[in-house]
């Protein structure tokens, strides 16, 4: 028999637990909308504009991030930006932050990139983790720009990591 340990009377301890996690989800938060931010600042994802769109981050975000965090985003678009798959997939007509109504919801999409055969589409991911959410997310947007423009559409997730980016196809 397992041995569960309980708080009884101990309920600031739980107080003090609930708020230490939601201070961490609303970190990732911020920082995921920060790396969102500074994505969509950069110009035409070129590498010499990073520094620019970081500074326009940081004016956004500073408050809620740190210096190290700014540090973290910088290198994981550094990644990306220099990512031979990602500038593959990142040729042709660039639309960031593309907002899309389909079955009645209204979505963004990241990325969406019109090339000669079809579309590309990215949703940015800043960690690995709830892939099934995020795959059905990635294939409803497929489904609604299909629908849309009856035209050949592939999506791809895309987790910036500090370590590097994995740019898979869903």
């Amino acid at each position: 028999m397992d041995y569960e340990v309980r708080k009884y009377g101990q309920q600031s301890e739980i107080i003090k637990e609930e708020s230490e996690e939601e201070e961490k989800d609303q970190h990732a938060i911020e920082f995921g909308l920060a790396l969102h931010y500074t994505l969509e600042m950069i110009a035409d994802f070129d590498e010499s504009a990073i520094d620019e769109a970081i500074s326009i981050a940081m004016n956004r975000y500073g408050a809620y991030l740190s210096e190290a965090d700014f540090t973290s985003i910088k290198r994981r678009v550094s990644h990306l930006v220099t990512d031979e798959k990602f500038k593959m997939l990142s040729t042709g007509v660039i639309t960031k932050e593309r907002a899309i109504s389909f079955k009645g919801e209204l979505r963004y999409i990241d990325l969406l990139v019109q090339q000669e055969e079809g579309w590309v589409i990215m949703d940015y991911k800043s960690a690995k983790g709830h892939a099934e959410q995020y795959h059905k997310q990635v294939g409803f947007y497929k489904q609604a720009v299909a629908g849309i423009t009856n035209d050949k559409v592939s999506g791809y997730l895309v987790y910036m990591l500090e370590e590097g980016c994995e740019i898979i196809e869903v």
